[in-house]
């Protein structure tokens, strides 16, 4: 992490004091916190016995305090349902998968499952970022890294985009097409109506599958 500048309360204080809140209230072990210049709006959990968020300066450039926080739940998210053995597993045999050629395509279903549970990891961690904010929230802060910064973006139809989603699911669109900022308005959606079993999972999650934190 070399390349990155860890953020702590004597190193850019204002950026990392949305950190802890996030985390009380999560229940989690507060994770190392670094930024990373990058004019590409991005953040992403890593490590194992040594967990880590990393959020570039383009996104925070980008996002308003609020949608910050969406964006920073989200990544606990991953901490708290244990995503990352699990993705790094799920990447490793992909790779493995790919590697064998005509064999490989015989486990197909299987990468297909992994890429089906990736997607619904993601659906997981949207939640987490819609009970520290909002629903409202956590589509805006998509609508951002979708389409750009708020002067382009602030009059987006979420309805619209709506439609768009539905559209896409219903042309079939190729599994390993997805990407995880397609599912923003079907968490929105869903997060209306799950707010409070998404809280129950959260209070309930310490010692437990983390499969059980997808639905």
């Amino acid at each position: 992490m070399a390349s990155t500048i860890r953020l702590s309360p004597t190193q850019l204080p204002e950026l990392y004091r949305h950190l802890p809140p996030i985390c009380e209230r999560l229940g989690i072990k507060e994770p190392e916190f670094y930024l990373e210049m990058n004019p590409v709006p991005n953040a992403y959990t890593s490590g194992d016995t040594r967990v880590f968020i990393v959020v570039t300066s383009g996104l925070v450039e980008m996002m308003d305090d609020e949608e910050l926080d969406a964006i920073l739940a989200h990544e606990c998210g991953h901490i708290l349902c244990r995503h990352v053995v699990y993705k790094m597993v799920a990447d490793y045999l992909s790779m493995g998968l790919d590697a064998l050629g005509i064999l490989g395509s015989l486990a197909k279903p299987v990468e297909y499952a992994l890429l089906y549970w990736s997607r619904k990891a993601e659906l997981s961690c949207d939640r987490c970022g819609s009970i520290i904010t909002s629903p409202d929230v956590v589509a805006r802060s998509m609508a951002r890294l979708a389409g750009g910064p708020k002067s382009i973006t602030q009059e987006i139809n979420m309805e619209e985009w709506a439609k768009q989603e539905r559209r896409t699911v219903e042309q079939n669109a190729p599994v390993g097409s997805y990407h995880r900022h397609d599912t923003s308005i079907q968490c929105r959606q869903s997060t209306r109506n799950t707010q409070m079993g998404a809280e129950s999972t959260i209070q309930e999650s310490d010692g437990e599958s983390p499969l059980g934190g997808f639905w």
